[in-house]
């Protein structure tokens, strides 16, 4: 089955900065003791600009994420949908993008979302 993502569709992902998370409160599961907390990614949007580059896994996409202009690539598998209307999207975004906006690793995301 092809993908759905393609260029200019708004996606979002679980690679934002990290946060305290309480198990159990997404399913509404009471706890009698103390309340388990552990570490997990925030979801944070952003727009495909094109496919992930050929050192890149398999269907990877290239993202740009709205709250850092960093650009990164992400297998598809990990990417959802929100919006795969393309009109606000110009085709010649990835061409203008800065080689220092790239990160070819989700390493060298993840250090700058967790520093800031």
């Amino acid at each position: 089955m092809p993908s759905s993502i393609r260029p200019g569709c708004k996606v979002e992902a679980l690679v934002g900065p990290k946060r305290i998370v309480t198990v159990g409160d997404k399913i509404g599961i009471p706890f009698e003791k103390e309340k388990r907390t552990r570490t997990a990614r925030s979801i944070i949007q952003g727009w495909v600009v094109g496919p992930g580059c050929l050192s890149s896994p398999k269907n990877s996409r290239r993202v740009l994420w709205s709250n850092c202009g960093k650009t990164c690539d992400h297998p598809h598998s990990k990417l959802t949908v929100i919006n795969d209307e393309i009109h606000s999207f110009e085709a010649g975004v990835f061409e203008r993008l800065y080689p220092q906006d790239y990160f070819p690793s989700t390493k060298a995301l993840y250090s700058l979302m967790d520093s800031g």
